[in-house]
């Protein structure tokens, strides 16, 4: 099992890494409903959309900026971390990071208990995603709004997955 996280790559990219991935090691000879890529996932939910953007905002912004801070630009960047290194020049250059477009991206997911099921459905059915991780206190969020998101979570999203097993993607189908 190998950890992702659409952290720094859009969850689109991540989706991609994780089908090359997948179709790799089922090429070698793994059984694809063996496969797991747990996904760690910023997010926080409301009852409203507009709560769920506006309560963690000041945090997030804390945070993923300080990260594009403390990434190695230019010729300090490793080897290997390269686009890493022009991910954080790209936000320096376009002001800093922007919240809306994180969530764009699918890096994080700020929304109502529904669309955070409906994302989660998203990722289960194109990838075969079947554990995620959430992130929820991002940046010293207060404790009181970590736990109504968590509650949210718990309530109204997780129960949607309770009886969900292992699938193979459609798009992984013939390797079955």
């Amino acid at each position: 099992n190998v950890l992702v996280t659409p952290t720094l790559m859009s969850l689109d990219e991540l989706k991609t890494f994780v089908l090359k991935a997948k179709r790799d090691l089922c090429e070698a000879g793994h059984d694809p409903l063996e496969l797991n890529f747990p996904m760690n996932w910023q997010m926080h939910l409301a009852e409203t959309e507009e709560e769920a953007l506006v309560r963690p905002s000041e945090a997030l912004d804390w945070y993923f900026n300080l990260v594009m801070k403390l990434v190695p630009k230019g010729p300090s960047a490793p080897k290997g971390y390269e686009y890493m290194a022009n991910l954080a020049e790209a936000f320096e250059a376009g002001g800093g990071v922007s919240i809306n477009d994180l969530r764009a991206g699918g890096i994080i997911l700020l929304d109502t208990s529904e669309k955070v099921r409906a994302k989660i459905d998203e990722v289960y059915n194109e990838i075969g995603q079947q554990e995620i991780f959430c992130w929820m206190r991002i940046g010293g969020l207060e404790d009181k709004k970590v736990r109504a998101s968590m509650k949210l979570f718990a309530e109204e999203v997780m129960p949607h997955f309770h009886d969900k097993g292992p699938i193979v993607p459609e798009s992984l189908k013939d390797c079955v």
